[in-house]
């Protein structure tokens, strides 16, 4: 029964296209990018060796679009084709939850460092941002993913513990008081239109022209003791155009990274990571990844 259920949805989230781990806060929400990369890289290496898939998967009869999509660019799979490399514009998390709080987040982390108040002094905080579903303002908290997806959650957490990183989202936390009562009382989360019709217009750019989509933010901060503090930010500490510091990816990369390795073997691995051009097999890569490589 249960397990059955599970089964399938696991399998169906596999097929792609589906977002019910995030409405449920399943687990399985952490496997897709893992997945989908496995699965490009498993594409390759068959095809490499002759193995034969079909060779119009996106313009024959019954291509991928028809079947995932209802309205569709193919046009946007050749930009720019052998000049740019949208690798390059990847960004990278400055937090450990969902991307839309993150500009958010780092207005309410640069008020605290200035104005130098505790979630105590907090009478009331809405934040703003495009486009949102259910599961953004929800204030049940019933799994860690269905947390890492609350707004109110992730904005309770950096006031009151002024970081949002892995080690705060635990069973532990989805039952401290204090958050709880913070994320439910004080956090007031209100989709903006006018910042969705942005987004939209990015959406719409011709397709010659390269669109690193804003993730904006806005947050009204009201504190006890009457004053009132205000601020927008259009691109979160990590996307292309508001890049990470080479140290703030080290620190990153070092935290996370020693949840499961030594910190003297993290520390190899990050220097290989940095040189990984320089290298003519990825053995040692591959035997650092490994407790006790």
């Amino acid at each position: 029964g249960e397990q059955m259920a599970v089964a399938f949805g696991l399998a169906g989230e596999q097929a792609g296209g589906t977002m019910e781990s995030h409405k449920e806060g399943a687990w399985s929400r952490r496997t897709h990018s893992g997945f989908a990369a496995e699965r490009g890289i498993s594409a390759a290496f068959l095809a490499g060796e002759g193995f034969l898939g079909p060779r119009q998967i996106f313009d024959g009869e019954q291509n991928v679009y028809k079947a995932l999509a209802l309205d569709y660019d193919p046009s946007k799979l050749t930009y720019a084709l052998g000049r740019h490399w949208a690798m390059m514009d990847i960004g990278y998390k400055s937090y450990s939850c969902a991307i839309g709080f993150h500009s958010a987040i780092d207005i309410v982390l640069e008020l605290k460092r200035e104005v130098g108040f505790g979630a105590e002094d907090v009478e009331r905080v809405t934040v703003f941002k495009p486009g949102t579903t259910p599961i953004h303002a929800r204030t049940d908290f019933p799994t860690i993913i269905a947390a890492q997806y609350s707004a109110p959650f992730c904005i309770a957490t950096a006031f009151l513990k002024g970081r949002v990183t892995p080690a705060d989202f635990t069973l532990e936390t989805l039952r401290e008081e204090p958050l709880l009562r913070l994320a439910r009382e004080k956090v007031e989360f209100i989709p903006d239109l006018s910042m969705e019709l942005e987004r939209e217009k990015e959406r719409q750019a011709s397709p010659d022209v390269l669109v690193l989509q804003k993730n904006p933010g806005r947050v009204i901060l009201r504190l006890r003791d009457g004053r009132v503090f205000e601020r927008r930010r259009d691109y979160p500490t990590g996307h292309p155009l508001q890049p990470m510091t080479p140290a703030q990816m080290t620190d990153k990369f070092t935290a996370v990274a020693t949840s499961a390795l030594a910190r003297d073997q993290v520390e190899k691995l990050n220097g290989v990571c940095e040189k990984l051009e320089q290298m003519e097999d990825c053995a040692t890569l591959a035997a650092l990844l490994y407790p006790g490589g």
